[in-house]
């Protein structure tokens, strides 16, 4: 049960996770001028083009398809993604469930912050930045749900159907 997750429930837990997080790192800039806005801008651009897209293709190519062995270590496997790929068209196995992807999360938002003065816009940009990562994150999920449920339309979303049905089977 607890790899069950209906896709609505993604972007009700994390879009008002990421528009916090982007809200308070507004609010801690004191804007001296456009060039701090500007490096929000640029966190939450870069956070959402491509520090997830990066972090979603090395997750899932070297940790859901990793080679495991032992007991305790396949049936986490299992639980967190080979139940996803056994039975690729139930509907409640498509999506991250929030409390595994918490985890991710924050371990995302410490990834970003190292290395950042408190206090700087620098730290804040990378706030932003994690706030379009978990945006891009919810886009994704509803994206891959869409993709194994519903009918598309298009030639590139039927295209990239396909292709992500190549990868299950």
């Amino acid at each position: 049960s607890f790899s069950k997750t209906p896709w609505w429930v993604v972007p009700l837990v994390w879009v008002p996770v990421a528009a916090a997080e982007l809200a308070w790192a507004l609010g801690r800039v004191r804007a001296t001028g456009p060039a701090d806005l500007l490096r929000l801008a640029a966190g939450w651009l870069v956070g959402y083009f491509l520090a997830w897209p990066l972090l979603e293709y090395l997750l899932h190519r070297h940790l859901f398809h990793l080679r495991v062995s032992g007991p305790w270590a396949n049936v986490l496997h299992y639980v967190f993604h080979g139940c996803h790929h056994k039975f690729p068209k139930d509907k409640l196995r498509l999506v991250f469930p929030p409390l595994p992807a918490a985890v991710f999360i924050l371990g995302f938002l410490k990834l970003f912050l190292a290395g950042t003065a408190a206090g700087t816009v620098a730290r804040y940009a990378r706030h932003a930045m994690h706030s379009g990562a978990i945006l891009s994150y919810v886009a994704y999920d509803c994206t891959h749900y869409f993709l194994h449920n519903k009918p598309l339309k298009g030639e590139r979303l039927r295209r990239l159907k396909r292709l992500h049905m190549l990868h299950h089977y």
